[in-house]
């Protein structure tokens, strides 16, 4: 009888634990991972950008550079056979620094250019850079993206 008993109960809390786990796990993959507009960071005042700032970034002449650059693309392979694109920019002087820029979760491997062409013009850089998983040209997406990001990475 107490057998039956404590299957029951361990059947009992097993169910509820895995009932938990969706739901947090649903909730999680709503707040981080899913693109879409995020309210709880809607008029964050440490999240304001300037006027000023916005220009750059939007209408900033560094996308026309990165358009000028001859960028040599590299095909990358990551542990598990997904086939990554990445971009090098070799320095107009040899030198053995090279930047390498991960790109944000809404962006690609081409946004970096804001930060590229500072490394490249003013420090003298080789550059490098990559769409992450489920960006810019990688299509394939899988459900545990955020730990295969750092893999690639």
């Amino acid at each position: 009888m107490r057998r039956k008993t404590w299957i029951k109960l361990s059947f009992a809390l097993i169910s509820i634990l895995l009932i938990i786990d969706l739901i947090a796990g649903n909730f999680f993959y709503d707040l981080a991972i899913k693109r879409e507009k995020k309210e709880f960071l809607q008029g964050n005042e440490d999240l304001t950008v300037s006027t000023a700032a916005m220009d750059v970034f939007l209408k900033g002449d560094w996308r026309s550079w990165v358009a000028n650059q001859d960028f040599e693309q590299w095909q990358l392979e990551s542990y598990d056979g997904l086939h990554l694109n990445g971009y090098f920019l070799e320095a107009k002087k040899p030198t053995n620094k090279t930047v390498i820029l991960a790109h944000g979760y809404l962006g690609d491997a081409m946004d970096m250019g804001l930060y590229g062409q500072y490394y490249y013009e003013e420090l003298g850089y080789n550059i490098f850079t990559a769409d992450l998983r489920g960006h810019g040209g990688v299509k394939e997406i899988t459900l545990a993206l955020v730990g295969m990001i750092a893999l690639t990475i």
